[in-house]
């Protein structure tokens, strides 16, 4: 990960990459998410993901839960 996260929250995707949302960074809450993109072999990397909503710009999320929705 760029950066150490508390109190964020992780889902496994579809491609079975681990994507982490928000949490806390450096004392401030995070609008952003990385994703760790599975390798074998221990050979997979983390890369940045999408920014949160703009709603999230200033406050951040942590102490959050995230599920994946499929249909």
């Amino acid at each position: 990960m760029a950066y150490a996260r508390s109190y964020a929250s992780a889902v496994l995707n579809e491609d079975g990459n681990i994507w982490m949302l928000g949490g806390t960074a450096e004392d401030q809450a995070s609008n952003t998410t990385e994703v760790y993109e599975y390798a074998p072999r221990g050979e997979g990397r983390w890369r940045k993901g999408p920014q949160l909503p703009l709603e999230y710009s200033d406050i951040g999320i942590e102490s959050h839960c995230t599920v994946r929705y499929e249909m």
